[in-house]
């Protein structure tokens, strides 16, 4: 016990090697405790070492099966490996033991998403929706559902939806301007990008779609001031999307960017 108390006291403290080290002791001495394996996945999963994390996982599970938090855990390692139906069937296991749980529904949606399963993702988000119809992340998920499907009409709705319910929601904004800019209201879509920043005057995305939304509506100048308050990465984000633009243009017969 002495020893997984101290292993917390590091985690709290983010000495995570240090942390692990006193888990994986407390587990040679209590080898049938939920405790050591679920902290010692945990710790793994928070030091990114994903692939390490699966094998304590599956104890901390095999220990108590009834525990929701090692299936999610489980759930981000495959996400962050790319292993997407993997993802799918741990936060299946998560809504089963918490079925009363709209964020548990959501981020199911968002696996199926992830995975390609995008009516099964719009079925979920949906349920969520229905669980807590007041939760802003439900509506954005749903929103990214309906935007898969090209159905973007619905999908503002959503994230007008989660930005009424959440007005601090900066990504529901940036979200909603790039789905006016695929039904072709530039305009509309700058509003919301601009209103996004707003929300979050750091919103580096936020910025970099700005400034993109604005080369495509010719008013180059107002994209090249925003470029230079982004960072090196994100203002190389977004002259590789001009680069591409541009080449789009050549193809279709438009007039090159000189």
């Amino acid at each position: 016990m002495a020893l997984m108390n101290l292993g917390e006291l590091h985690s709290q403290e983010g000495e995570l090697v240090e942390a692990l080290e006193c888990f994986r002791r407390a587990g040679a001495q209590t080898p049938d405790e939920f405790g050591p394996p679920f902290s010692i996945g945990n710790t793994l999963v928070r030091l990114e070492r994903y692939g390490e994390a699966f094998e304590p996982l599956d104890e901390a599970i095999r220990r108590d099966p009834e525990r929701w938090e090692p299936h999610w855990l489980r759930s981000v390692a495959c996400t962050s490996l790319g292993r997407h139906d993997e993802a799918v069937a741990a936060r299946q296991m998560v809504v089963r033991l918490m079925p009363d749980s709209a964020e548990a529904r959501v981020h199911l949606a968002e696996a199926y998403i992830d995975a390609g399963h995008i009516e099964k993702g719009v079925d979920a988000a949906a349920k969520a929706v229905d669980l807590e119809p007041d939760l802003a992340h439900a509506h954005q998920t749903l929103g990214h559902a309906y935007v898969s499907l090209d159905r973007y009409e619905d999908a503002v709705g959503e994230y007008r939806e989660a930005a009424r319910l959440d007005p601090d929601y900066a990504e529901a904004y940036d979200a909603m301007a790039l789905t006016y800019s695929f039904l072709g209201e530039g305009e509309l879509a700058v509003e919301s990008c601009q209103e996004a920043i707003r929300r979050r005057p750091d919103f580096a995305l936020a910025k970099a779609h700005l400034a993109e939304l604005y080369y495509s509506l010719g008013r180059r100048d107002e994209a090249f001031e925003i470029m230079k308050s982004l960072d090196a990465d994100s203002a190389q984000h977004v002259w590789d999307w001009i680069h591409l633009h541009e080449g789009e243009d050549r193809a279709e017969g438009g007039t090159p960017v000189s």
